[in-house]
């Protein structure tokens, strides 16, 4: 009697097969379960009822909160709200990826640098609120405008960061672009810019911390994240590709079985 033996590389393909994509992700603040809330001489970042307030109006404030788990980032889809709250204030916040060797309890140089500066091994969207210089720009190894070396800040045209009207922030990567796009939950308006960069070259791993930095000056802000979301999207074969490649693994084990008989 002939018998015919699956591989077991291939019995696992046809379990992947039928159980299909999985994402690694996280979404909303929630009571804070989950974030490490990292702090200053004048005090800590909070949560509450799903709002991170990041900053409140003290002044010389440089704070960071990082989900705990690590993320994987070759692929990913970000969204959050931000709101500098009253508006006209000053100096802003960042989106950071970091694999900086604090880990979770990093944060870096307050003021001007947001909570994010001399932040290694990292990759920050900053938002600017402080004026002349408000706009949005991408910061690597904590650099910012006032830090060493310098990034820049581009205008977001007719969404106003510092105008106090809640900012709906798309950020989405494909391994090799970054694009940002900023939505006026009141006006409506909305700007796109993007980036080229490869994240993991800064990180140093395809798997990193995911968060938030804020800083004041002598100005100051109140300035809140809400409806926060972090989705991997790295790139994991459809259910339909790997049934295909598990029907051709069959036909060669089939194949291999005939010729050895």
């Amino acid at each position: 009697m002939s018998r015919l033996t699956l591989a077991p590389g291939l019995a696992c393909l046809c379990l992947v097969a039928a159980s299909g994509r999985s994402e690694a992700s996280f979404t909303g603040f929630g009571d804070g379960t989950g974030f490490t809330l990292n702090g200053d001489a004048v005090g800590v970042p909070t949560i509450s009822n799903g709002v991170l307030t990041l900053t409140n109006g003290l002044g010389s404030e440089s704070r960071s909160t990082f989900y705990t788990t690590a993320q994987t980032i070759s692929r990913f889809t970000a969204q959050f709200t931000y709101q500098d709250v009253n508006g006209g204030g000053a100096d802003g916040a960042a989106f950071v990826i970091q694999n900086s060797p604090s880990g979770v309890n990093a944060v870096g140089v307050g003021g001007s640098s947001f909570g994010y500066g001399q932040l290694t091994q990292s990759v920050g969207v900053l938002l600017s609120i402080f004026s002349p210089s408000q706009g949005t720009g991408l910061g690597t190894n904590g650099s910012t405008p006032g830090s060493t070396p310098p990034s820049s800040f581009g205008p977001t045209g007719n969404v106003a960061l510092a105008g106090g009207d809640p900012i709906q922030i798309n950020l989405s990567y494909d391994g090799a672009t970054l694009t940002e796009t900023l939505r006026d939950l009141s006006s409506t308006a909305t700007f796109t810019t993007s980036y080229l960069v490869n994240i993991a070259a800064f990180t140093g791993s395809y798997t990193a911390f995911v968060g938030f930095t804020g800083g004041t000056g002598a100005l100051t802000a109140t300035q809140r994240i809400s409806n926060v979301s972090f989705t991997n999207n790295a790139a994991i074969p459809e259910p339909a590709s790997l049934a295909l490649l598990a029907v051709g693994l069959a036909g060669a084990c089939v194949s291999r079985h005939r010729k050895g008989r």
